[in-house]
């Protein structure tokens, strides 16, 4: 589910004509564990709060990633 909506965010990115670098995706994936982790206390739910920032963390990957991949095939 994380997934598909990352995909739609990063058609929606796409299409307001957001551009990102090449490190994005990394960086933001670590900013947002950091965020649900620590921040949020993700850790006071012990190992769920862990797999929930790391899923969230996945999904910014997966979301930025699929934005680099639409910039890259429109404009060839």
């Amino acid at each position: 589910r994380a997934d598909k909506y990352s995909l739609l965010t990063a058609k929606k990115f796409f299409m307001a004509g957001k551009k990102v670098g090449f490190l994005k995706p990394y960086i933001s994936a670590i900013g947002r564990f950091i965020a649900m982790y620590l921040l949020k206390k993700g850790f006071l739910d012990g190992w769920m709060g862990f797999k929930i920032a790391q899923i969230s963390a996945q999904s910014n990957v997966v979301k930025y990633k699929e934005l680099i991949r639409l910039h890259r095939e429109n404009t060839h």
